[in-house]
C-alpha cells in the first residue's frame, strides 16, 4: 500500500485522475484530527492532504489499516474537477 507523505501537486493530480477526473490516496490520518473537528472539517483536512486543497468534492473515505496507535490510514477519493479547473484559468 503506497502512503502519500505530502499532497499530490497538480501533475500528479492529472496522472492519477480517472476519466471523471476523480482521485484516490492512502492517507495517514491522526487520530486527533478525527476526534478534533465536525465532518466538514475533517472532510477539508483530508481534502487538503490528498490534493493540497479543501476544494475537493465528493470526498469518500474508508480506514484500510494503521500505522501505530494513533494514526490510521485512510483511502480517500474524491472530484477534482474544480481543482483542475482553477489551475487552468
Amino acid at each position: 500500500m503506497n502512503v502519500l507523505k505530502k499532497p499530490m501537486t497538480i501533475e500528479e493530480i492529472k496522472q492519477n485522475k480517472d476519466e471523471n477526473n476523480y482521485v484516490e490516496g492512502v492517507l495517514p490520518v491522526s487520530l486527533s484530527n478525527i476526534i478534533d473537528n465536525d465532518l466538514e472539517g475533517f472532510l477539508d483536512i483530508i481534502s487538503e492532504d490528498l490534493v493540497g486543497s479543501p476544494t475537493l468534492m465528493d470526498v469518500n473515505y474508508s480506514v484500510v489499516g494503521h500505522q501505530d496507535e494513533w494514526t490510521v490510514l485512510i483511502k480517500v477519493s474524491g472530484d477534482a474537477s474544480q481543482i483542475l479547473d482553477e489551475e487552468e484559468e
